[in-house]
């Protein structure tokens, strides 16, 4: 049975476990002022609904891996006809999850956390290049950087006027000895003392080379020399988690996504 609960009672319990949590906690961050959202609990999980004008979204937290997933469903559906839910699977076996509605779900997304750069193991040889923060100068590198179609993701130079030009993150890129920029990692400051990667993107033909953990563990030196930590929120391939790991960022949580037809 949910019942009614407040803000902070959300808060202090998701403070319990901060890092597996990161994500929801920002969230929070941002929901604390808005009137409409409502927060709920049960014994085994915690619910905060926002109304959108499509559809409610939901933020669903289980506090035991073995969580009366029926009784969550039945209550968003009472909630709302038309829902998207972002349910946090951390140490849940997402494939013993038994759904009784037509819903389209998402494959597992992993958000890793690090707070200190790890060196390249033992005999790893990494390409000859230098790494520097883009200015507002760069604009000639951004204009002749080929990257392919981003699909729904902003490329480089959708996100360089934002980030830097604007001041509101910063774009790490990595350059050979011949001055051309082959690689990047976006990241903003976010809640917590914490940076958080937006997006790693490496040219095609110099993948598998180290480019994208080394612009990764340039991002976790520069947080840990502020005292911070680094936060990746979405790594949905197999490739950037490993990307990640690499560098020194370690797996704190699983989310998937679950949508009404």
């Amino acid at each position: 049975m949910f019942r009614a609960c407040t803000f902070d009672e959300i808060e202090e319990i998701l403070a319990r476990n901060p890092i597996q949590y990161f994500d929801e906690r920002e969230e929070l961050e941002d929901l604390a002022d808005d009137k409409t959202s409502a927060f709920y609990r049960s014994e085994d999980c915690l619910v905060v609904t926002s109304p959108r004008r499509l559809r409610m979204e939901i933020l669903a937290m289980p506090l035991k891996p073995e969580f009366n997933l029926a009784a969550l469903e039945q209550f968003a559906h009472k909630k709302a006809a038309n829902f998207r839910m972002h349910l946090n699977v951390t140490g849940i076996e997402v494939g013993k999850l038994r759904f009784t509605e037509p819903y389209d779900i998402s494959d597992p997304i992993t958000s890793l956390w690090g707070d200190q750069p790890k060196a390249p193991a033992p005999g790893t040889v990494l390409p000859e290049g230098k790494i520097r923060t883009l200015t507002s100068a760069d604009s000639r590198h951004i204009m002749n950087f080929p990257q392919e179609a981003a699909g729904r993701a902003m490329n480089l130079k959708q996100i360089f006027p934002l980030l830097v030009v604007d001041e509101i993150g910063s774009i790490l890129g990595f350059f050979n000895r011949d001055g051309a920029m082959l690689g990047y990692i976006s990241y903003m400051p976010s809640a917590f003392d914490s940076l958080t990667i937006d997006e790693v993107y490496v040219l095609p033909p110099f993948r598998l080379q180290g480019i994208g953990s080394m612009l990764a563990r340039e991002v976790l030196a520069t947080a840990a020399r502020s005292g911070n930590s680094a936060y990746w929120p979405v790594a949905d391939a197999v490739a950037a988690i490993e990307t990640a790991e690499a560098a020194g960022f370690h797996k704190v949580g699983s989310r998937i996504t679950i949508e009404t037809l």
